[in-house]
């Protein structure tokens, strides 16, 4: 009986072990494909701030070629010059083919906005009109590539943050089937055993009333049989 007891009771702790290994093991997947999700994440949010810093020098550049081609400053025409040769640099040496696919619109900008301010200074003041809104277009062109790639990174980011959500949930949806798992199994564990106990003590009980009750039937016996010979004398 107790060899019964004890096979049980290992069967019972097996099948819990495996239950619990199989949710930490769900666990632990989700982890991983959580942390796959975040290096993906900070990697796209890393690409829209750059886009982001790009489409603000190229503004701040504009502002400033626009402003030499119609004040003449020349502290306007200096930061013009650097950003441009900055903003050149930046999209020729871009990992995003779509960024250094316009460094050719770049130059395009600033020949037109250049020459258009060769002719405000030379008084042509119609061709450096034309020039100026030629040269809008371009810089146009330019921002919409770069707001493109902003909205289609930050549609990626969007994505991701959606299923590091899933991910999350899915992770604390399997603690929590963990805690309960524990929980129920030491529960039923616990009846298990108690039911267990109870049958072997019940068995027990009836096994020692039946060794009583055949000593008594043994005794009974012999006091009978030892009394037979003296009834045999008496008669």
């Amino acid at each position: 009986m107790l060899n019964s007891i004890k096979k049980k009771i290992i069967v019972s702790n097996g099948a819990l072990l495996v239950i619990l290994l199989l949710v930490l093991i769900f666990a632990l997947i989700q982890l991983k494909s959580n942390q796959q999700l975040l290096a993906q994440e900070e990697e796209n949010v890393t690409i829209l701030t750059e886009i982001a810093d790009i489409e603000e020098h190229f503004l701040e550049f504009r502002i400033a070629a626009t402003e030499f081609a119609l004040l003449l400053q020349n502290s306007s025409k200096q930061k013009r010059d650097d950003d441009y040769k900055q903003l050149r640099t930046i999209f020729s040496e871009s990992v995003h083919p779509e960024i250094a696919a316009e460094t050719a619109t770049l130059e395009n900008y600033y020949s037109q906005i250049e020459k258009a301010a060769t002719a405000f200074i030379n008084d042509d003041k119609m061709e450096g009109g034309l020039l100026l809104n030629t040269s809008i277009a371009t810089a146009d062109q330019i921002l919409t590539v770069l707001k493109n790639q902003y909205g289609e990174h930050k549609s990626e980011v969007d994505v991701i943050t959606g299923e590091i959500h899933e991910s999350n949930s899915a992770v604390t949806f399997s603690l929590y089937a963990l805690l309960v798992a524990m929980v129920v199994a030491g529960i039923g564990i616990s009846l298990f055993l108690a039911n267990m106990i109870s049958s072997g003590l019940i068995k027990l009980q009836r096994t020692v009333e039946e060794i009583e009750q055949t000593g008594e039937s043994l005794f009974c016996e012999s006091l009978f049989w030892a009394s037979k010979p003296k009834q045999t004398a008496k008669t």
